[in-house]
């Protein structure tokens, strides 16, 4: 029972999130929020956290670097991983994984912060190209990444289906933001 009222009170916040209004006053109401690179005390956290997006999976051919955001009295309003991967792995190159807002932030611009730091590294360390992954259902995900440049990127699916099928039975869309 109180788990069904969870879910319906959940749903109620996402779509009063939805509104124009909503999203105008949250972006005022958020404040000042600095979007940077996690002390090793912040990635700690963030990786310990359970969350549905899951996290960088790294590896002994990847390096990864955690981003946060985060309020002015040190809370984590939000997190993101930037895995560079070598071309011997399923998928090489720059990759953002583990893209995570909290219900409370949500419409209020964070995301579009938040992906704005790992995006720029990528692009200062010579990238050609940034590939993320996203669930087909997450519409509201999908629009953030279209309109920071994102694309499909079908050709790469393939190669990494084979991959990630065994782990992440759930299908994925993958997508390319060119730099």
């Amino acid at each position: 029972m109180r788990q069904r009222w969870r879910y319906r009170l959940a749903a109620l916040v996402i779509r009063v999130q939805d509104l124009r209004i909503y999203r105008r006053m949250a972006r005022r109401l958020v404040g000042r929020i600095d979007v940077r690179e996690a002390t090793p005390e912040e990635a700690v956290i963030v990786r310990a956290r359970p969350s549905a997006v899951g996290h960088a999976q790294g590896g002994p051919s990847s390096r990864v670097t955690v981003f946060v955001a985060v309020r002015p009295r040190g809370r984590i309003a939000g997190w993101n991983y930037l895995q560079r991967n070598s071309s011997d792995t399923p998928l090489p190159g720059y990759v953002l994984t583990g893209v995570y807002v909290r219900l409370a932030y949500r419409g209020s611009g964070l995301g579009r912060w938040l992906m704005g730091a790992p995006i720029e590294l990528a692009r200062s360390e010579g990238a050609g190209s940034v590939l993320t992954m996203v669930s087909p259902l997450n519409k509201r995900a999908i629009e953030l990444y279209r309109r920071l440049g994102f694309e499909p990127a079908p050709d790469v699916w393939p190669e990494w289906q084979r991959e990630m099928d065994e782990r992440h039975p759930s299908e994925r869309l993958v997508m390319r933001l060119g730099l």
